[in-house]
């Protein structure tokens, strides 16, 4: 994969009131497993984080990009062939973000919209149109910080995402989140709430939609010396719909509930990190037995020297099947990454990352389609500010995949420059 899955990431709303415990609900919502996937719904080419940096209210970022790449077909010859696809390939993207915030001390407010337009030069097939709107904003009531947050995104799955030979799927992602936290005297409590929808256009291919809803409730205590320590509990529920093909689905839904302990702490003026473990139980409604598992999710962030800063994140959980013939998938993550800034102009990045997926329960059907992969991604870049509003970028990256199917193994180089501009 170009980047990471990162489990449950969405569910995260970061509170203003440092009292309340930021890790507190993040770890929470990470337990609140089963989230649909990320990476899945990640763009294909180009793509750009939210603008809106530094002090301005309203920012629009517009890029273009070119990316070469050698494998975009995720597998070897015979599934290039399968998906009919050249492996080969140059990706030109255009696209543009409006990021607008309204800050004050007790409200704030937040609108970004982002599209990127993708052209292949060999294969016309991929092309894609990815769009993405965000909305969210939180309140002081009190003691209490309320946050929510809602996006919709329409954007094409990665190749690597595809576990049967297609050679695309475009994924519609609804999304809605809402948490509540309260803090008096060192103690504090949440509790949070989430709802996922996926649909896949690919849904006769053996791809499946799901709906995932959950809550989490979260109770701790922190203070300077000791950090932030809580418990959290949690409950998801997931429900598939059934394809319009005659692919069996293996589950209609899955349930699951956990218990985690979530620490905290903030070591100097260089370190700080996160840490949590839960126990999960899951049951799935369809063929399958009740299960157990362990989960984890680690943030380290270390500031090196005042232009380097390093961050290492891990994380290991189940979430929703996108493969109609599997209950859940099994996932972890790993990565690190580091950035330099040269001077004002110039600044690095690299990151090293690692995931594994293993789709679980159900029957496997009799068709060419993963059943577990490692993914490992080297990855750097960096770029370079012309004048005040446009910057040069430029990066490099080496994937190699390792499946229980041979024909999906693959490695791949990929290499992009680009120019952005802000106004």
């Amino acid at each position: 994969m170009h980047a990471p899955r990162v489990w449950g990431e969405r569910l995260v709303v970061t509170t203003t009131r440092g009292s309340l415990g930021g890790g507190l609900l993040a770890f929470g919502a990470a337990l609140a497993c089963c989230n649909a996937a990320t990476a899945q719904t990640a763009p294909a080419g180009g793509g750009g984080s939210a603008g809106g940096g530094g002090g301005d209210r309203f920012v629009l970022d517009a890029r273009a990009r070119a990316t070469y790449e050698t494998n975009v077909a995720g597998g070897d010859d015979l599934v290039a062939a399968l998906r009919r696809l050249k492996q080969e390939d140059t990706t030109y993207t255009l696209g543009a973000t409006a990021a607008f915030r309204l800050p004050s001390t007790k409200h704030s407010l937040f609108l970004t919209a982002s599209a990127d337009f993708d052209r292949h030069q060999k294969n016309p097939i991929l092309d894609a149109d990815n769009y993405l709107v965000t909305v969210g904003g939180n309140t002081l009531l009190g003691v209490c910080d309320v946050a929510g947050t809602a996006s919709y995104s329409h954007r094409l799955a990665l190749i690597q995402d595809l576990t049967v030979p297609v050679a695309k799927n475009i994924v519609d992602q609804e999304f809605a989140n809402a948490s509540v936290s309260c803090g008096q005297r060192g103690f504090f409590a949440g509790l949070n709430a989430g709802y996922d929808k996926l649909m896949n256009d690919a849904n006769t291919s053996t791809f499946i939609d799901s709906t995932t809803r959950n809550v989490a409730a979260s109770l701790g205590y922190q203070n300077k010396n000791l950090g932030s320590l809580s418990l959290v509990g949690t409950y998801s529920k997931i429900e598939y719909d059934d394809p319009p093909s005659t692919t069996p689905v293996q589950s209609s839904g899955v349930a699951q509930s956990g218990i985690g302990v979530n620490y905290s702490r903030k070591i100097g003026n260089r370190l700080s990190g996160n840490a949590g473990v839960n126990y999960t139980w899951l049951e799935p409604d369809g063929i399958g037995d009740s299960t157990s598992s362990v989960g984890a999710t680690v943030a380290l962030a270390y500031r090196a020297t005042p232009r380097m800063n390093l961050a290492l994140d891990y994380t290991l959980g189940n979430q929703a099947s996108t493969a109609a013939d599997a209950t859940y998938v099994r996932t972890s993550a790993f990565r690190f990454s580091g950035d330099y800034r040269l001077n004002t102009r110039v600044s690095l990045q690299a990151s090293v990352a690692k995931s594994r997926n293993d789709y679980r329960g159900g029957q496997a059907l009799p068709v060419l389609q993963i059943r577990k992969s490692d993914d490992w991604t080297i990855s750097g870049g960096g770029s370079v500010k012309i004048g005040r509003k446009v910057s040069l970028t430029f990066d490099a990256s080496h994937t190699d995949r390792k499946a229980d199917l041979s024909q999906f193994n693959y490695r791949s180089d990929r290499v992009s420059v680009g120019i952005t501009g802000s106004f």
